[in-house]
């Protein structure tokens, strides 16, 4: 199978199991990281924050991608 394809599949899983946007102290958990790190990683500007009438949340997509741009 193509890995695109393979790619927008697990996508599509991923999507129905569990919600995009994840409350801010939901994200340290997700990512599996202490909270502090968490913190520090916002500081450091690697995870944008969304808020929306003082409400904060991250996109679970861009999680995705800062872990998978940090693989080695």
């Amino acid at each position: 199978m193509d890995e695109d394809l393979i790619a927008r599949i697990n996508d599509l899983l991923d999507n129905a199991s569990s919600p995009r946007y994840l409350k801010i102290q939901e994200a340290p958990e997700y990512v599996n990281v202490d909270p502090q790190t968490f913190r520090r990683w916002r500081k450091a500007g690697l995870v944008k924050v969304i808020a929306i009438g003082g409400v904060k949340r991250v996109d679970r997509r861009d999680l995705d991608k800062l872990m998978d741009a940090h693989k080695y």
